[in-house]
């Protein structure tokens, strides 16, 4: 009977995620961009090293200013993806507009990273 409501549970969760990721990305697609690229500064397809010499390709979203980039410490928040880091730039822009730097990485063996 537990596993049961926990498969149901899981179940729920995936499907109000997908609502609000869909949701947004309508809500995106009807209106103008809050932030424009002057707002944040893309470092894009950096390898990052794992522990045992696997590069994972990775974005990073940076606050900015007219273009340029803040100094300073920030909170981040990562989303480590088997789906394609490049999907990824809506929520980094909104994350980015509220001081957090973004960072969006392909999991191994997807994408841009290595196997």
């Amino acid at each position: 009977m537990i596993r049961r409501q926990l498969t149901t549970l899981l179940a729920l969760s995936v499907i109000l995620a997908s609502l609000a990721a869909w949701q947004g990305d309508v809500l995106h697609a009807q209106r103008a961009p809050e932030v424009s690229s002057a707002d944040y500064v893309i470092a894009k397809n950096v390898m990052v090293p794992m522990r045992d010499g696997v590069h994972l390709a990775t974005d990073i979203y940076f606050p900015a200013k007219d273009g340029v980039r803040l100094e300073g410490k920030f909170p981040a928040i990562l989303e480590r993806t088997p789906y394609n880091k490049d999907f990824s730039r809506p929520w980094a822009e909104h994350f980015v507009s509220f001081g957090y730097v973004a960072i969006a990485q392909d999991t191994r063996g997807r994408y841009g990273s290595e196997g």
